[in-house]
């Protein structure tokens, strides 16, 4: 239908949260009667879209799979191919189709709680067509697998082809046809496999003493009291802020008025605009102030402890997880709202999120082999740690998050210290924590 075409244009073009039900019908070259007629509203066009838009991407790398004579692409036959494969279907189809996996994988993110469960069946239909293809090779314990969870690596895969999007104008940039040698990082003999599922440990034992927990809106007193103007503006200010994020959580970007922010801050309207002059501003001061709160937290962590690299890398995720556990509401409205303005303000949001490679500077000198690994490769990594924080914390599990703290370090280290020295610091960091834990009971 002409309206999931216009749709998908202007999703691309202006995003969905700037698209109205006019342009769609203009776009598309229908009435509104005729718009009605079919959808409720835009949301509902928009995941009619999805739903019919979905299939393709699937089918793209379910052929990359099984793979065909005379196909370049690798077949699922090779098992430890397979995640391969899928990585270089999900770079030609973004290539070939940029405003359909646009909208699959960008714009489902901003459309709303339906759209954001129609995104989540999409990652896990090719999730489960990889896994099916891993399992249907039958790969002999002397081969070598990428050991590394396939949901991890395919969300990575997912946020890092749409950065490169954004970056690069609306195509991907060519570079991602290095993104394979990204599984070469964690090949182990499959009999040694120890990550292929998202492993997670007693949270309790790895969680960090005392973590820091961000400040709460301060209060303002009831009546009379001497505050001076220059308090009191702080403390509005303040609580907006918090407001802003407590209800965009609640009810999304788009249906969250001005109203309720200053309902939610206990503040009237025109207090609210003496400080921000719309809700776009207040969005944007509220992201800023999460984010660098918990950058704060992380880089702390990581700059002021003088032990070797890999130890700093435990400890900033550490603090980092730490963090989501004890401030969910804002981990929220920084991993799920963030992109919710659209395009124009996406590419900060990608700055924000690429801000964690300063934690991997140091890995590139680590050992000799860790020289050649493609800047590409961080960038992945950042986008496979974001998008497996924000599926747990939008699925209320935040709580689970610091357990995810071996297998996140892991994933991090390996490309630099190599998959086995990897995996024999996090034993000892395991170790080490699990001394602490039975020193204080």
């Amino acid at each position: 239908m002409r309206a999931i075409h216009a749709i998908l244009a202007l999703a691309f073009s202006e995003g969905y949260t700037h698209t109205t039900v006019a342009q769609i019908t203009r776009e598309a070259g229908i009435s509104r009667t005729t718009f009605y007629e079919y959808f409720k509203d835009k949301e509902d066009c928009f995941l009619a879209a999805h739903n019919q838009l979905a299939a393709a991407l699937v089918a793209e790398v379910e052929r990359a799979l099984v793979g065909s004579e005379g196909s370049q692409v690798l077949a699922a036959s090779d098992g430890p191919q397979a995640l391969a494969a899928a990585l270089t279907a999900l770079v030609s189809f973004a290539q070939r189709e940029p405003a359909t996996f646009h909208l699959l994988t960008h714009e489902a993110m901003i459309a709303g709680p339906r759209a954001l469960d129609a995104r989540d069946e999409l990652m896990l239909r090719i999730e489960q067509s990889v896994e099916a293809a891993q399992s249907a090779a039958q790969t002999q314990d002397a081969a070598e697998v990428p050991d590394i969870p396939v949901k991890l690596v395919l969300g990575g895969a997912v946020r890092l082809i749409g950065m490169s999007m954004r970056r690069a104008g609306g195509t991907p940039e060519s570079s991602l046809a290095e993104l394979p040698r990204w599984l070469d990082c964690y090949r182990v003999p499959a009999g040694k496999a120890r990550w292929l599922e998202l492993t997670r440990v007693d949270s309790v034992a790895v969680a960090r003493k005392a973590p820091m927990r961000p400040l709460a809106p301060r209060p303002l007193p009831r009546g009379r009291h001497r505050l001076s103007d220059e308090v009191v503006a702080g403390v509005q200010h303040e609580r907006i802020l918090h407001a802003t994020a407590e209800v965009v959580c609640a009810k999304g970007y788009a249906a969250s008025t001005v109203a309720d922010i200053a309902a939610a801050a206990g503040i009237s309207r025109e207090v609210f605009y003496t400080h921000f002059k719309d809700k776009r501003e207040a969005f944007l001061k509220g992201q800023q102030l999460v984010f660098e709160q918990m950058i704060a937290a992380s880089a702390g962590a990581f700059f002021t402890a003088s032990t070797a690299w890999p130890q700093r890398v435990w400890e900033a995720i550490r603090t980092t997880t730490a963090w989501i556990l004890q401030q969910p509401t804002l981990a929220h409205f920084d991993f799920i709202e963030a992109y919710a303005l659209g395009p124009s303000d996406a590419k900060r949001v990608d700055e924000n999120v690429l801000a964690f490679n300063v934690f991997l500077e140091e890995g590139y000198r680590y050992r000799p082999q860790a020289a050649e690994v493609p800047r590409l490769i961080g960038e992945a990594i950042a986008g496979s740690i974001l998008e497996l924080a924000a599926f747990y914390i939008r699925h209320d599990r935040a709580h689970e998050t610091p357990g995810l703290l071996p297998l996140l370090t892991y994933v991090i280290l390996a490309p630099y210290t190599g998959a086995q020295a990897a995996n024999e610091l996090i034993d000892g960091f395991l170790a080490a924590a699990g001394q602490a834990l039975a020193e204080r009971a």
